[in-house]
């Protein structure tokens, strides 16, 4: 009892400070006195994680390759799940688990990752990922019985009933969709510090949503929106931009990506000052918006701007790398991109 008790207390410990290298370190050490093979790799990670000596570095590697090889292999993974599954580590515990396959309708799915879900190796899961081509029936009841309780992000295809997983995860931090519509109040989770929408429809509802912002804490915004005029576009109603005030002045926003060119004109619009951002991607842009983002470019000077090359004239790209911390220029249609 008193080392259920041990073990309890260390993982508390890591609960409260997630990113505390020093509570991995010690729970660890624990795990090691146990036997248990964990533990050796808390410490290989770790110590990777630490060195600043190249060659050291590449001998811990390969040693952390074998021990992490040889878990992966004792994991409860059905067979025909293994090679659908990835999964990252961080300082000797899964961080980050993707999920792409497509269950047939008969297939337990809930029953088949459950173990895997309660393995000591998951229980400071902070990243969770799943890309199918199916609703998914089963993500909700799993993540509701397991109870992961570092559990702040979500990547998921498509909205894979975002509302009940809004009641499961209610302090979820980081949340990916990757296309489909949304259904009404499915991003409404307040302490959401990263939004990525890819390739998403848009809608009346999500156009509410965006208007209001209600994300304080939000500072990594990805709006790739097909038809966005439809978020503005009623029965007997001409097009109207929507209404992106409150996203756009939000305090702590860094990160910005837009694939609706009309928004940069809203976010210079909008953002009096440009400097707190560190990152701004845009897909399409006129070059007006352009020449007014280079007007301000004492603003700019922490910024990695991205662009599509076709879209900016070769002066208005000068002025530009004159002016920001790093600019990208793109050949390639940016909008294939499902990161």
């Amino acid at each position: 009892m008193r080392r259920v008790n041990v073990t309890r207390d260390f993982e508390d410990a890591i609960i409260r400070k997630p990113d505390d290298v020093e509570g991995y370190s010690v729970y660890g050490d624990s795990l090691c006195e146990q036997g248990n093979v964990l533990g050796q790799l808390v410490a290989l990670q770790i110590a990777m994680h630490r060195t600043t000596e190249p060659s050291r570095f590449m001998t811990l590697r390969r040693d952390e390759e074998r021990v992490r090889t040889n878990i992966e292999a004792l994991l409860p993974i059905p067979a025909d799940l293994r090679p659908q599954l990835k999964l990252r580590w961080r300082w000797g515990f899964v961080h980050r688990l993707e999920l792409s396959t497509t269950f047939n309708a008969d297939y337990d799915a809930r029953s088949a990752l459950e173990p895997l879900f309660r393995h000591p190796a998951t229980r400071f899961l902070r990243h969770f990922a799943v890309f199918a081509n199916d609703r998914c029936p089963w993500l909700v009841p799993l993540l509701r019985d397991v109870q992961l309780p570092l559990l702040r992000g979500l990547d998921l295809s498509e909205d894979l009933g975002l509302q009940q997983l809004r009641d499961v995860l209610p302090d979820l931090e980081s949340l990916s969709v990757g296309g489909g519509v949304l259904s009404a109040g499915a991003l409404c989770w307040p302490m959401l510090r990263e939004l990525r929408l890819n390739r998403v429809i848009g809608s009346r509802e999500l156009e509410a949503t965006l208007a209001k912002a209600p994300w304080p804490e939000l500072r990594a915004v990805r709006l790739i929106i097909l038809d966005p005029r439809a978020m503005a576009r009623g029965a007997n109603e001409e097009f109207g931009a929507p209404d992106m005030t409150a996203l756009f002045t939000l305090p702590e926003l860094r990160q910005i990506e837009l694939g609706f060119g009309e928004w940069l004109d809203d976010l210079l619009a909008y953002r009096r000052d440009l400097s707190s951002l560190t990152d701004l991607t845009v897909h399409f842009a006129n070059p007006s918006a352009l020449h007014c983002l280079a007007s301000r470019a004492s603003e700019l000077r922490g910024v990695t701007l991205v662009l599509h090359k076709s879209s900016i004239d070769r002066a208005t790209a000068q002025r530009l790398h004159q002016a920001v911390r790093k600019l990208v220029l793109v050949e390639t249609p940016i909008l294939t991109s499902s990161d």
